[in-house]
Formats: C-alpha cells, structure tokens, sequence
C-alpha cells in the first residue's frame, strides 16, 4: 500500500523500527476506547500488533514526520474505519481528515460500498468524528472487546458510498 496524503498528515504502514513511538503514544484513555489495545499497554504489546497485523490494518497518522495516531483502512464491504490518536493531538481535526481520506480510498480505489462502525456508547469524540464523516446510527449493540474481556454497550453507525458522495 502506498501512503495517502492530506492537507497536514502522511498516511502510511508503520513498521517495526515505529514500536517505541507507538508504544509512548498509546495510554489509558486510547485503551478504555479501543477494544484490541490492552492497558498496561508494554512495548511488547506494540511490537506484537506491528509485527502480526497487514499494513492496511496499521497505518500511521504522521504529522511533521512524527506519528501522532493509527488508522485502519477496510478491505470489504462492512468493514470498519479503526482509529486512535494520542490525547496531545486530539480536538485539532487530525482524526476527521485522516478518515476522510481512508474513507474516500475505500470507496474510490477498493470499490466498497459502505462502511460500518461499532464504537463504545460513551466515547463521544469517536462519535463525533463519525457524525461529520456521514456516518448514521444504525443500532445499539454489545459487542465482545479482546481488551477487558467483556461486551461493552456500543452504537452502530454505517455508511454508504451513496452518503458520502452526496
């Protein structure tokens, strides 16, 4: 996969020489609401997700060459737009443009046809991300996080190609 480019970020796989960046940007809060990453979050964790994860699926938000965040792109139709960024970076826009143009990708270059998303009822930035992106609540649902071994209530929010042209 080659990177994508957006008015401030680079959008590209981190690799293996990324774990201790990685590793310094993850924290409590980036655990509480994203269900793979384990908290205490251990260098090794990070390595482990870099090393046994496909690119697509561990890109890097980079700003001024330093990553700040990750971001996933689907690779089919229902598939979810993932995504953290480190609480120094956030309320500054760089998650909506990161998705923006993962969003675009999927549905330009790969051919989706809508995009789904379950994020945890009470983070209410990621739902915020995912209101100015199009995306409609379709649903309420539990759904299993690896992280804490539990259901944890979640909205469901979808779309479509035919939303995000219009």
């Amino acid at each position: 996969m080659t990177s994508l480019e957006t008015k401030r970020l680079r959008i590209a796989p981190l690799t293996l020489a990324d774990a201790p960046a990685v590793h310094e940007l993850i924290t409590e809060k980036i655990s509480r609401w994203t269900g793979p990453v384990p908290w205490p979050h251990e260098l090794q964790h990070a390595e482990w997700w870099l090393d046994n994860t496909p690119p697509e699926k561990r890109l890097g938000m980079f700003l001024e060459g330093v990553p700040v965040g990750a971001i996933s792109i689907p690779a089919q139709d229902g598939d979810e737009v993932g995504f953290w960024i480190n609480e120094k970076y956030e309320g500054r826009g760089l998650v909506t443009e990161a998705a923006a143009a993962v969003i675009d990708f999927a549905f330009s270059a790969k051919k989706l046809s809508y995009l789904e998303s379950a994020v945890h009822r009470d983070n209410v930035a990621s739902r915020r991300v995912h209101e100015k992106l199009k995306f409609k609540i379709v649903g309420e649902a539990d759904r299993f996080w690896r992280n804490k071994q539990a259901n944890v209530p979640c909205i469901i929010y979808r779309l479509t190609k035919q939303d995000w042209d219009s």
